[in-house]
Parts: C-alpha cells; structure tokens; sequence
C-alpha cells in the first residue's frame, strides 16, 4: 500500500489497555477491554506488514531506519490482569516485544474507577469524566463524585481488575521481550496534583520498577489519561524519564519533543478493516 510505503523510517507507537477472554464480561468502559481473538489477528496483521520492535529501541536516535517495513512498538496501559493472562503469552509465542506501564500503587486486583462506574446518557458520562479529572483523577475523589451524583458502583470481573505484581513479575520472567514502564505511582491526573504529588507520583513509580526490574524497567513514563503540561513534562525529566508518552496521536516524527511521543490508541471496537487503516496510516495518523 502506498500510504504504508510513505510511513518507512517512522514510527508508530500503538496503545493497548487490557486483553480479556472472548465474550468475558469486562467493565463498564468496555473501549479498553479487547477480547483476545481480535488481539491475536491484530497482532498477526501487523506482522505481515510491520517491523515489531522495542520500545527503547524505537525512540532512540541511534537505531537504524533502514528497512522494507515501518516500525511499530506495542505498549500497554494500567497493567490488567487480563493482559497479563491473554496478551502476554501472545506476544511471548511470537517472540513479539511489548512494554506494560505500570502504577505500582494500583496493582493487587484493585479495580480502576472508570470500570466501577457506568453512565448514561453520554453526555453525562463526559461531564462525570470531566469532574473526575478535575478532582485528581483517584479512585477516592471519583468515589465521593460517585456519591454526590447517586451513581451506583458496579462489580468488575478479576480480568478487568489490576494485576497483582507476583504475576507481573512472572509474566516479565517468561517473556524476554517484555519490558515495563511508568504509569505513576497511583494513576492520578498529573495536571491536576501539586508539586509534592507530581514528584512523589513520577519517583516512587520510577524507583519501585528499577529496583524490582532493573534494566527491565525502562526510563518512559505513559501520562494517566494522556494528560501532561509543561510542568508535568519537566517533573518527568527531574524525575529520570527519557521519554513521555501521551495517548493520542499518530505516527512518530522524527525527531520530536521526546516527553511529548504520540501513541495510537487501539480501541475494543475497532474492525480488523478499521485496524489495517491505522496501522498503514490512512486514519487515525
């Protein structure tokens, strides 16, 4: 395809949340819970007509370009545990490489606020996002929101809950291609928090994956929410990130502002055609 034949020498971030079992229940914003059948004919199409490569070696400047295929990295958002059951022994089959950011503080089968509570009609769902970003982003002020506006909590299945960091660990002995990275430390709007919050959330995070992931645990944070300022941004850098991830964008231009790389985000309901299109750079980039 031509488009695909233009986007050589580039990069193309894309981004995952969760893989769950085929016709699994998963939470309430079923967007980021993929089911496992079209993850697996996700991955084997770009295969066929992508290079597959390491985060860290996708951004750094010093990799060479050369090649019939453009460049795509795989990562993963909020380390769930149906991505650790489904997705990883995927990628491990297939000696694909892949990176899970990580918020240490949310692991243990803790479930995040966005599959605890649905609401409707759309337009109140984004003013109750909206509300929930304002107040920080964490699970206790988006329960208090919850409360004031009568919303009703609902359960979230084990697979949509966070992972417990025994399997993370396992998942990252069993796959030699699998590296991890910051999410924060609690996933908090990082806009949001004061200076103390934004640099405990970015150090203790950072520290806590080193220390158990050594070079493993790469030097990139994923902004919660894909939200991150000027402040944010140079926090990341005091803090010993490299680079800084959003969740939105396309294909990376080379060279960019490094706390700045746009990811793709890959939703639950996109069509396979919907995909090619995305990955070859028609849409979404």
């Amino acid at each position: 395809m031509v488009a695909r034949r233009g986007r050589r020498g580039r990069l193309l971030v894309l981004a995952y949340h969760n893989v769950i079992a085929d016709r699994y229940d998963a939470g309430a914003d079923l967007s980021l819970h993929l089911p496992l059948a079209r993850f697996i004919a996700q991955v084997d199409a770009l295969s066929e007509t992508h290079r597959v490569v390491p985060l860290d070696a996708a951004l750094s400047e010093d990799t060479d370009r050369a090649g019939a295929f453009p460049e795509v990295a795989i990562t993963f958002d909020d380390a769930y545990a149906g991505t650790i059951a489904h997705a990883v022994p995927v990628l491990a089959e297939r000696q694909i490489p892949a990176t899970i950011f990580v918020p240490p503080g949310r692991l243990g089968g803790q479930s995040f606020w966005w599959d605890e509570y649905s609401v409707a009609p759309e337009s109140a769902a984004r003013r109750f996002r909206a509300a929930a970003l304002t107040e920080g982003g964490r699970s206790d002020d988006v329960a208090a929101i919850a409360d004031r506006a009568d919303v009703d909590r609902g359960a979230v299945p084990e697979a949509a809950r966070s992972a417990r960091a025994e399997d993370l660990d396992a998942a990252v002995a069993s796959h030699p291609g699998l590296t991890v990275g910051s999410h924060s430390w609690s996933h908090p709007n990082l806009v949001a928090c004061s200076a103390a919050d934004l640099e405990t959330e970015l150090e203790e995070s950072r520290a806590w994956l080193a220390g158990r992931y050594g070079p493993r645990a790469l030097p990139v944070v994923s902004y919660p929410y894909g939200l991150a300022d000027g402040r944010v941004e140079r926090a990341a850098r005091t803090a010993g990130y490299r680079w800084g991830m959003r969740i939105e964008g396309g294909w990376v231009a080379r060279p960019g502002p490094p706390l700045r790389v746009p990811r793709l985000n890959v939703p639950a309901g996109i069509t396979p055609a919907g995909f090619r299109l995305r990955i070859d750079g028609v849409r979404g980039g």
